[in-house]
């Protein structure tokens, strides 16, 4: 019967082959079809991996495409000799064929590094199953590290136990002190009055330094009233009652925000500005000037003893645009549309200042150089009246009358200068 030659290598095939047992070539199915089934012959052994037979000295099995690990003995007979092994030719195949999946190799096979051998286990050195827990150990070690610093460093600075207060307490030195003790004696309270007149009161102070080892030294000082004094009997002596201290209704330097203590209106609005160890308010309303300024938030009566201070000047880029004050009551709204003078109306420009009561319709005026900083002062006093002082001078410069009751109000800065202080002292009516 007819037999089909590898069309890679040439070598025979047998009948029904799908892999050339010389070279592994994948046989196509026409050319397996073509080849008839072989007589038996002895010199055939089955694979040990699907057990069809192969032909002794095949590299591969021609069913299955099985790498063969050694070459199969044959059973040995008495004369014959052994078969030579070929040596396998590492050639390109012609085509690509379709390697089969290396398979781990069966109980038997040849040792690891064997010229037979296609496919070798790595071994346990070169996996290294102790790698794999390296870096938890690793990162266990550093943070136990760092519990172990921080407990330490909080035991130390803390000191929860009083360890370590013995090495942090620091030696105590004993410091003179400076303090003066006044010694209390009989003479230093008892007052002894003379029969004498006018009568002559006398004292003694001991003065005794503490802590020091120097001798005490005692200050005698003695009151003696004059001659040309002397009490009249018809008028006791019953004290006096020191006058009360005016409170302080508003005190603003200009270094905080200006909405604590005013309301800004009109356009363009005052702002605040600062510079080397000084505060102040800026108005710019230039075109006019009783369009744009500040009110204050707070009530100020025009009570007697009430007294508004401020410290102010022109801008001397605009020394022809005036700067204003007004005080008006609770009921006018001053603003952009209210500009209606009302009660009290100061008016600091270039060469002079303007002091008006417009509701009793007085005027007092004084020149002045407005473009230079002075301090002003309204001082209400009497009935309905108000005083003009300038530069802390004792002499008023205005007087004027209000032709108003005291009522409560408030006070207002428009026009284009600067103002630096404001103090208002006194006491709201009840």
């Amino acid at each position: 019967m007819t037999t089909t030659n590898c069309p890679n290598c040439g070598k025979p095939l047998r009948p029904g082959a799908r892999f050339c047992g010389s070279c592994g070539y994948t046989i196509p199915a026409t050319a397996s079809a073509q080849a008839s089934t072989p007589p038996a012959s002895p010199a055939t052994i089955p694979c040990p991996q699907c057990g069809k037979p192969i032909r002794v000295g095949s590299k591969f099995c021609s069913n299955c495409g099985k790498v063969l690990q050694q070459e199969p003995a044959l059973p040995e007979t008495p004369g014959t000799p052994a078969p030579p092994v070929e040596t396998p030719v590492l050639e390109p195949p012609l085509k690509a064929a379709v390697q089969p999946k290396p398979i781990a190799a069966p109980a038997g096979s040849p040792p690891a590094g064997s010229s037979l051998s296609r496919v070798a286990a790595p071994t346990q050195s070169e996996v290294g199953p102790g790698h794999k827990f390296m870096w938890p150990l690793i990162v266990l070690a550093l943070l136990v590290i760092c519990v172990l610093g921080g407990g330490g460093a909080y035991v130390f600075l803390k000191d929860p136990f009083g360890w370590f207060a013995a090495a942090k307490a620091s030696p105590t030195v004993p410091v003179p002190s400076q303090t003066l003790e006044l010694a209390a004696t009989a003479s230093a309270t008892e007052v002894v009055i003379s029969t004498e007149n006018p009568p002559t009161p006398t004292f003694t102070v001991a003065v005794v330094p503490a802590a020091t080892a120097t001798p005490t030294t005692t200050l005698t000082a003695a009151l003696e009233i004059s001659p040309t004094i002397a009490f009249t009997p018809a008028v006791p002596v019953t004290g006096t009652t020191p006058s009360a201290t005016p409170a302080i209704l508003l005190d603003d330097e200009f270094n905080g925000p200006l909405n604590i203590n005013w309301k800004a209106w009109g356009s363009p609005r005052p702002i605040l500005r600062s510079g080397p160890g000084d505060s102040w308010l800026e108005l710019t309303a230039t075109e006019n000037p009783a369009m744009a300024g500040v009110t204050t938030r707070i009530q100020i009566a025009n009570a007697p003893g009430n007294v508004i201070e401020f410290e102010g000047q022109l801008n001397p880029n605009y020394a022809n645009f005036p700067l204003f004050l007004d005080w008006d009551p609770l009921q006018f709204d001053r603003g952009p549309e209210n500009t209606t003078l009302t009660v009290l109306h100061l008016a600091i420009q270039n060469n002079r200042i303007v002091l008006q009561a417009p509701a009793a319709n007085n005027t007092c005026q004084q020149e002045l150089e407005g473009a230079k900083q002075h301090s002003y002062a309204l001082k209400f006093v009497g009935d309905k009246q108000v005083a003009l002082y300038i530069d802390g001078r004792d002499q008023a410069i205005c007087q004027l009358d209000l032709g108003i009751m005291a009522i409560p109000g408030r006070i207002s800065f428009t026009g284009t200068g600067w103002v630096t202080h404001v103090l208002v002292t006194g006491a709201e009516l009840p």
